[in-house]
């Protein structure tokens, strides 16, 4: 009862320690704006005052109730150890923070050279400082068992739980260090390489790249996580041979099971290798037309000119019609009344060439004057002239339209005709009964 009574007023002791640890606290902390050792040490002290009075307090009942052979003595000894060992766990926080943070810094000259050293550093670096404080505190604790009495190194004998987990752990973790390295390092040597194409001028190069960029990023995720996944399982004691021979059996039933999208991954792969078409490009597939909004490592994703989206297995592709190569020829074709003079109608259509030419805004757009063919067909009612200009491929379309306007005006101010089609028209007062005559008399015949 004596023992009761006297643990009931040691945690009034605590309840009053709480009550007035922030007071205690900015009585012990250093005034505002001191710096240096003591100050620090204050400051300190004043965080865990609480902590270290409660445990005198319930470590003083302790050996005074169990009666604890030379108690007070060891009380003082644990908690001087204690403090020692967390005060160099501290300090060697803050030297590994430091050093962790030298090593990270990145130079302007070496940010210059390699843009995405900066952002890879920033990064990576509140993982390394909690895999860092993580290290101290697992050794901290280590080392207060063992100041404590207790025997903690001896789990981590050879043969001992503690030595396998450390194997492992520490094999699972230069792996996961590996694959991140791989990782980042083929992913800045593919943006160095956009880079470098795009400072260089090669657009075309660049965005064939930049298309086959996420199936090489899928591509080279999965492989990694396979592998650091095996390894991990393999590290823990999973056997993964039945896991390799289920995987390769799965393999094979889920290639006869999807035929169809093998064939769509291997036909983009090779369209994508070809440069068949990329992003941004206006293309025919499959008879749809539109603007390559998407290349998924099964499918096309095209934008049609009224806004509507047609996705594409690339198993459906057979031809691809690309209007994104560079050249684009401006078709011209015009019927001409039967009487015009088709001579003076080819000079005034060269002339509007010629004239669009020096245009600063199709200038740019057209590579070439006006190829006139001549008379493609001629009969009773027209003559049809036909040509093409040859122009960039973004300029086919601008250049078509305006050649077709302007030459629609210029022919109305000098009078040439457009030829008009031919029309017969029947007179009379019963047409069906002359057109059954005219059948009646070719039966007849």
């Amino acid at each position: 009862m004596v023992k009761l009574v006297v643990l009931i007023a040691h945690l009034l002791v605590i309840f009053v320690i709480l009550r007035s640890r922030r007071a205690i606290a900015s009585f012990i902390r250093a005034p505002e704006g001191h710096h240096g050792l003591v100050s620090l040490l204050r400051n300190r002290f004043a965080d865990v005052w609480q902590y270290i009075a409660i445990f005198v307090n319930l470590a003083l009942w302790a050996v005074w109730a169990l009666r604890i052979q030379n108690g007070y003595s060891l009380i003082a000894y644990y908690a001087f150890a204690t403090i020692v060992v967390l005060a160099v766990a501290r300090a060697a926080s803050a030297a590994a923070f430091g050093g962790l943070d030298r090593a990270l810094r990145v130079s302007s000259g070496f940010v210059g050279r390699y843009p995405n050293m900066e952002v890879l550093a920033n990064r990576y670096h509140p993982a390394l400082r909690r895999a860092v404080s993580m290290i101290i505190a697992i050794v901290a604790v280590l080392v207060l068992l063992e100041v404590w009495g207790v025997d903690a190194l001896a789990w981590f004998a050879s043969g001992r739980i503690g030595a396998s987990l450390v194997s492992e752990f520490s094999v699972v973790a230069i792996a996961i260090a590996i694959a991140l390295a791989v990782w980042e390092t083929c992913n800045g040597a593919m943006e160095r390489q956009l880079t470098r194409l795009a400072r260089e001028g090669h657009y075309m190069r660049a965005a064939r790249l930049r298309t086959l960029l996420p199936m090489l990023r899928t591509a080279l995720i999965l492989t990694i996580l396979t592998i650091v996944g095996l390894t991990a399982l393999s590290e823990i004691g999973v056997n993964i041979a039945p896991l390799l021979a289920g995987a390769g059996i799965v393999g094979i039933a889920v290639g006869f099971g999807s035929q169809k999208l093998v064939q769509d991954v291997v036909t983009g792969l090779f369209l994508l290798l070809e440069n068949a078409m990329q992003v941004g490009d206006f293309v025919t597939v499959s008879g749809l037309s539109g603007t390559v909004e998407d290349l998924s490592i099964r499918t096309i994703r095209l934008r049609a000119g009224d806004g509507s989206v047609h996705i594409i297995p690339f198993s459906s592709v057979t031809s691809v019609t690309n209007t994104n190569r560079g050249i684009g020829n401006a078709s011209v074709s015009v019927n001409l009344a039967y009487n015009e003079d088709t001579d003076r109608a080819s000079e005034v259509l060269k002339q509007i060439a010629a004239e669009m030419r020096q245009d600063s805004e199709f200038k740019p757009m057209m590579r070439g004057d006006l190829a006139l063919w001549g008379v493609d067909k001629v009969d009773g009612a027209m003559v049809t002239m036909v040509g093409q200009i040859e122009c960039t491929d973004s300029g086919r379309w601008p250049v078509q339209r305006e050649f077709n306007r302007r030459m629609k005006i210029r022919f109305q101010q000098l009078g040439v005709d457009i030829a008009y089609p031919a029309q017969t028209r029947f007179v009379g007062d019963d047409y069906s009964s002359r057109v059954k005559h005219a059948h009646a008399s070719d039966a007849a015949e």
